[in-house]
């Protein structure tokens, strides 16, 4: 049945995102990227969004497995906000009002600042 092939899918691209030795890592970002409308009714797509924010914002390369992780994840935010502009808004709102801790809101309002300065660019 498609609906089982696109669930697998879909929960794979999810622990690839949370793993962070995965080989597949960024796959699983450009795929998001990419098929996020598909993805999201299979998966939990805020905690995939969530991901994504957690890899477009860590500070140090060295904190990723894999290189450009950090702008391909800003790219499939920006790809998802644009998509769906709801998900994205309440999952951000939710963020930052509730934080599962400093950092996560750290990099949050740091995400916002990145959408701020894309938009302002233009």
């Amino acid at each position: 049945c498609i609906s089982s092939v696109l669930t697998d899918i879909s929960r794979s691209i999810a622990l690839y995102l949370h793993d962070e030795t995965s080989p597949y890592r960024i796959v699983g970002i450009d795929l998001c990227s990419r098929g996020f409308a598909i993805w999201q009714q299979y998966v939990d797509a805020v905690e995939m969004l969530r991901a994504l924010f957690v890899l477009a914002t860590t500070p140090r390369k060295n904190s990723i497995s894999v290189p450009n992780a950090g702008l391909q994840a800003r790219n499939a935010v920006l790809q998802i906000a644009s998509e769906n502009p709801p998900l994205f808004i309440t999952t951000l709102t939710l963020d930052i009002l509730h934080p599962r801790d400093i950092q996560h809101r750290k990099a949050v309002l740091q995400l916002v600042i990145f959408l701020i300065r894309k938009v302002t660019s233009w």
